[in-house]
């Protein structure tokens, strides 16, 4: 990725873009804003308040993170009954699930805006999912592996500077994973890993665009139908692994889009990243690829996510002493009104 001296220049060039030739994929530009909460659906239960699990002292001792899929019932009150794990990842094996006690402590704590019939009577449901990650901050490109070649390969990647032993030690890793592609009988989402490091290593030797774009989509095809199901508003429940090359792979695609002024196709990419369920709490590392977003859907006039876009980035900017360049301004503004105009 850009670092954040250069991503600033990129942007200040990239105001010209604005209004530009835009790609020639489709685009609904007036449908429904994707970053928007979904309309209630008073068929089924709304969320009112909920608990936060207590992150368990074992796994933040061991920096073991988590992903947990919970089924639950809502009474006619709005109380949460008989919650139970259906699915369950952890990013380092144990002798027992070591997240799931807290979890539906949690749970049970609950509490909902009961569904209603079609008279508006409060009526009890059941199979109501709930998908809850534990991430530990600073752990955002560890990617968990079950495989003691890739594990290897991403420990090696760890190099603190780029001096001439760091660039030979990125050249090596590029040729053992070209060579764990070729031989290895891998599982789906370890050839995703091993793309995605492949691009990622390429990147920082300043390879060639091309070769950064085709690992990355090549990444991407693994690892897109990783997923066991869609919930109604549209999270997809992934692995962890799955999980985390969505979003990293999502960023790195949604930069290479925005340099080749594919506008429709950097929106996609950061719809994916968000739909995966990343909740980025004011990360760092979605400032610049927020800021591209709210310029390609400023090209593509969909008022609300450019709006949404330049929001969130203008808040990470605040948190981190981070300065918007004075040429989006006229552009966010112009957003913001288009957008409540709209509403």
């Amino acid at each position: 990725m850009y670092s954040l001296k250069r991503s600033a220049v990129l942007l200040l060039i990239s105001t010209s873009f604005l209004y530009g030739q835009n790609d020639q994929d489709p685009v609904d530009i007036h449908e429904e804003c994707w970053v928007d909460t979904l309309k209630e659906d008073i068929s089924r239960p709304f969320l009112i308040k909920q608990t936060a699990p207590v992150y368990p002292r074992r796994g933040l001792e061991k920096a073991i993170e988590a992903s947990l899929l919970i089924e639950l019932s809502v009474d006619e009150k709005g109380r949460v009954v008989d919650p139970k794990i259906v699915w369950y990842d952890q990013s380092a094996k144990t002798k027992s699930e070591i997240f799931s006690r807290n979890t539906i402590r949690s749970v049970k704590k609950f509490k909902y805006r009961p569904a209603q019939d079609s008279l508006g009577n409060n009526i009890a449901f059941d199979g109501h999912k709930v998908f809850i990650s534990f991430r530990i901050d600073g752990y955002e490109n560890i990617i968990p592996t079950d495989n003691a070649d890739i594990k290897s390969l991403i420990s090696k990647s760890r190099v603190s500077d780029l001096e001439d032993e760091s660039l030979k030690i990125l050249n090596d890793i590029i040729f053992e994973i070209d060579q764990l592609i070729n031989t290895s009988d891998l599982v789906l989402i370890d050839k995703a890993l091993l793309y995605y490091l492949k691009a990622l290593n390429l990147s920082r030797l300043n390879g060639k665009a091309n070769q950064i774009k085709e690992n990355l989509l090549l990444s991407k095809s693994f690892y897109e139908g990783e997923y066991l199901e869609i919930l109604p508003d549209r999270k997809q429940v992934r692995s962890i692994t799955s999980n985390k090359l969505q979003t990293f792979v999502g960023l790195m695609l949604a930069e290479t889009y925005f340099k080749e002024e594919k506008w429709t196709k950097v929106e996609k990419e950061m719809q994916d990243v968000f739909l995966s369920g990343t909740k980025n709490k004011l990360s760092k590392r979605f400032y610049s690829p927020l800021l591209y977003q709210a310029i390609a859907s400023y090209n593509n006039k969909n008022w609300c996510n450019s709006h949404y876009a330049f929001q969130k980035a203008e808040k990470i900017a605040s948190a981190n002493n981070y300065q918007i360049p004075d040429s989006l301004k006229n552009a966010m503004a112009f957003a913001k009104s288009n957008y409540s105009e709209a509403d």
